[in-house]
C-alpha cells in the first residue's frame, strides 16, 4: 500500500444555499457526488435578461453580497432539502418556501426574479467548474505578504473548504491531478486551478471595494489551464469520487 502524505487539516466549511448570496460556516457537511450537500442548490433567475443572478452583474445587481443564506435545519442525504432563510439587508427574513419569495425577492433587489433548483435548468450552470473549491490558508497568508495593504479574508473567494497547511506560499498549485482524502470516508479528484475574478474584489459586510485583492492574484499567481491561456488563481476545483461527512479538524492527504 503507497504511503499517504498529508497536506493538511479542514480549518473550515462553507456552504452558499443561494448562489452569490453570502453562506454559513459549517462545523460538518455530507459530501455527495453534486459537491457539498445544499451547496449553491439554489439559485435567482433575473426574468428580463433569462440569466442567473451574480455579483458580476453589478450594474443590475450591486448589493446581492448583502443578501445572506442559510438552511433552516441541516439538510439529511436522502431527503428534500428544508427551506432556506434569506436576511434582507435592510433588516427581515424571509424563506424559500413561503409564496410571496419572489415577490419579496424582486421588490428589495429592484428587480424581477425567480427562486430555481438545480437542475430546473440545464443550460445554467450553478457551479463555475466543479462542484468543490478548496483553498489554503498559505494561500491566503501568501498574498498577504504580497500586498499587505489588502484583507485578503477568506469570505471573499467563497470556497467550500479551507485548508490548514505547513506548506508555505500556493500549495494548491502542485495539488491538480491528485486524488484527496477527507476525514475518514470522502475522497475528492482535484480537478483544475481556481481562476479568479473580479468578484473577490467587491465589497461585502465590513470589507471595503479593494481591486487590488485581484491585481494580487494577477501578479503573483498566474497558471496557465488547459486552452493555453494564463489566469489568476488561488485555490483548487475538486470532484467528489466517494461522498461522505466531512467536519473541521479532519485530515486530508493524497
Amino acid at each position: 500500500m503507497s504511503q499517504q502524505n498529508t497536506l493538511g487539516r479542514v480549518k473550515e466549511l462553507w456552504r452558499f444555499p443561494i448562489k452569490s448570496m453570502q453562506g454559513e460556516r459549517l462545523e460538518s457537511a455530507d459530501f455527495d457526488i453534486e459537491g457539498l450537500r445544499g451547496d449553491r442548490a439554489f439559485a435567482l433567475l433575473d426574468i428580463e435578461t433569462d440569466k442567473i443572478v451574480t455579483a458580476k452583474s453589478l450594474k443590475r445587481f450591486p448589493d446581492i453580497f448583502s443578501y445572506s443564506a442559510q438552511f433552516s435545519e441541516e439538510p439529511v442525504p436522502g431527503s428534500p432539502l428544508p427551506a432556506v432563510h434569506v436576511e434582507l439587508p435592510g433588516g427581515g427574513r424571509v424563506s424559500t418556501l413561503a409564496e410571496n419569495f419572489d415577490e419579496v425577492l424582486s421588490g428589495s433587489l429592484g428587480q424581477a426574479v425567480r427562486l430555481i433548483r438545480v437542475g430546473e435548468r440545464d443550460d445554467i450552470p450553478y457551479h463555475d467548474a466543479c462542484p468543490v473549491s478548496v483553498l489554503t490558508e498559505s494561500t491566503l497568508a501568501r498574498l498577504r505578504e504580497l500586498q499587505p495593504g489588502s484583507d485578503f479574508d477568506v469570505r471573499r473567494f467563497r470556497m467550500n473548504v479551507i485548508v490548514e497547511s505547513s506548506e508555505p506560499g500556493f500549495p494548491e498549485n502542485d495539488w491538480v491531478g491528485l486524488a484527496m482524502n477527507v476525514g475518514a470516508a470522502v475522497r475528492l479528484q482535484l480537478i483544475r486551478p481556481n481562476a479568479r475574478c473580479v468578484m473577490t474584489t467587491l465589497a461585502q459586510d465590513e470589507l471595503p471595494l479593494d481591486k487590488e485583492i485581484f491585481a494580487a492574484m494577477v501578479r503573483h499567481n498566474r497558471l496557465e489551464m488547459e486552452n493555453t491561456r494564463r489566469y489568476p488563481c488561488a485555490g483548487v476545483y475538486a470532484r467528489v469520487t466517494t461522498g461522505g461527512r466531512v467536519a473541521r479538524g479532519d485530515s486530508l492527504s493524497a
